[in-house]
């Protein structure tokens, strides 16, 4: 189990919860780590994405992005997806760091990215929803919101699901990004959804958690 902490540091535990290594990033880490087999992957709010080994924690490669990293980091075939406070999209191959591509999208982003096949969809706080290439990080479409996201968007079978600072839980077909359905709350919903099968349940700022058929 990989954990990132307040103090900076990348913690390894095993399943007693024993510590096995840790290794510093120089800042806070908020953001989630992402791992493979014989890796790990942890960003700070310093911008500093490092690569380390699961088994040992030496270091394997790091890489400087423009800003803070607060949301998870997110992977699939091979590539490495990170979004920075100040908006851009970085994409890097995980087992190198060697970078894919960078897109600025202009809003402050504290979201994670989510990938499903060649999309990869981030979430602003000024109010859009974009859609990137995963190859090569051209735009593939943008949609506004009703309010600032602060929820890292899920997809499951074509349908991207998300909350948005309107008190509304959207979802939009992946392909377009076009509304298939929008569900008023009581609050906020600044977490990220979960889908399982035809439902979607999601945490609200009311303090409760809700159910939803997508």
């Amino acid at each position: 189990m990989f954990v990132g902490c307040a103090d900076g540091n990348l913690a390894c535990l095993d399943t007693s919860g024993r510590l096995m290594w840790k290794q510093p990033l120089g800042d806070r880490i908020r953001s989630a780590p992402v791992s493979g087999p014989q890796w790990v992957v942890a960003a700070a709010d310093n911008g500093q994405i490092v690569s380390f080994d699961r088994a040992t924690g030496t270091r394997r490669w790091a890489v400087q992005a423009s800003s803070d990293v607060v949301g998870p980091l997110a992977f699939s075939q091979g590539g490495l997806v990170a979004t920075s406070l100040d908006g851009e999209v970085l994409c890097l191959e995980a087992a190198s760091g060697v970078e894919r591509w960078r897109q600025s999208t202009g809003g402050n982003i504290t979201t994670g990215a989510a990938i499903s096949d060649d999309s990869v969809v981030v979430a602003g706080i000024d109010q859009k929803v974009r859609a990137l290439a995963l190859s090569d990080g051209s735009s593939l479409w943008t949609r506004s919101l009703g309010g600032p996201c602060r929820s890292t968007p899920s997809i499951d079978t074509g349908l991207v699901v998300l909350g948005c600072g309107d008190r509304y839980v959207y979802g939009l077909r992946l392909r377009d990004g076009s509304q298939a359905w929008k569900q008023k709350l009581a609050d906020e919903v600044a977490s990220a959804p979960l889908s399982l099968g035809r439902n979607v349940y999601v945490g609200c700022k009311d303090n409760k958690g809700y159910g939803l058929n997508r």
